[in-house]
């Protein structure tokens, strides 16, 4: 009867270890229906955002041509933003900056199809240094997840090239700050996977200097920075203040 009994408990065990199991993959199964659905939503919603950026890109267009038209009136602008910029000022040999005083313009590009890419341009009158009065580098995005990059391959006048130092050696993957000249950014193209793609330079143009080049040019990132190091040592004053009275106060008492 004890023997009937364990045998009995043992297989209501099972029933009820069967029962759960079964649960659970029905669980899973209505959880991955409800995943499924979730990700059609985001990418209805990703797609309606792309319609909505194409559609800001048309119009935001011409006001960039607008303002292009109004900096080439306000000598060296660029050369000024990117020498205030905390990222882009080390990327300037000096040499460079004898360059850029003969950039006319800037100009970032996203594709007609956003999601397809983008190009950066820099617009030159004609200078001593080079041949050329556009040099471009484009970002192409393939479904299959990697990038081509392109870039203008510069035409030096004799002697200018090395004088300029685009030919120096590269150590390892890192561009050397204020060694190498930023024009070698331009030789600086292989196709990458997205996952592995990372242009530091292009990021900062596109996504910060572009937007908004005059707060740099007025020199604003640095306000801000030299506001908060007074009003830290403002404080500091305070605390000194402070400590200069509990110490008077003590030696009255």
């Amino acid at each position: 009867m004890v023997a009937d009994k364990g045998k009995k408990s043992k297989v209501s065990q099972d029933e009820d270890s069967d029962h759960i199991d079964g649960e659970l993959v029905l669980s899973i199964e209505k959880l991955q229906e409800v995943q499924d659905e979730l990700e059609k939503v985001i990418e209805e919603a990703s797609d309606k955002v792309l319609e909505v950026e194409q559609k800001y890109n048309e119009i935001r267009r011409p006001v960039y041509l607008r303002r292009n038209d109004i900096i080439k009136s306000i000598p060296d602008f660029w050369l000024t933003a990117f020498l205030s910029h905390p990222a882009l000022c080390d990327l300037l040999t000096e040499e460079d900056q004898k360059i850029f005083k003969y950039l006319d313009s800037l100009d970032v590009e996203d594709f007609k199809d956003v999601k397809l890419g983008y190009s950066i341009t820099f617009n030159f009158n004609e200078n001593p240094y080079f041949e050329d009065t556009k040099l471009t580098k484009t970002f192409t995005f393939f479904d299959e997840g990697t990038t081509k990059i392109t870039g203008t391959t510069i035409k030096w006048k004799e002697g200018m090239a090395a004088a300029n130092g685009v030919n120096h050696e590269k150590k390892g993957n890192k561009r050397p700050l204020a060694e190498e000249s930023f024009f070698s950014w331009f030789g600086e193209t292989q196709q990458k996977d997205i996952a592995e793609l990372h242009d530091e330079v292009a990021e900062i143009i596109k996504e910060d200097l572009w937007p908004n080049p005059l707060k740099y040019f007025n020199n604003e990132a640095d306000e801000e920075d030299s506001d908060g190091d007074e009003e830290e040592e403002e404080n500091g004053d305070d605390d000194d203040d402070d400590e200069q009275d509990d110490d008077e106060e003590e030696g009255d008492e």
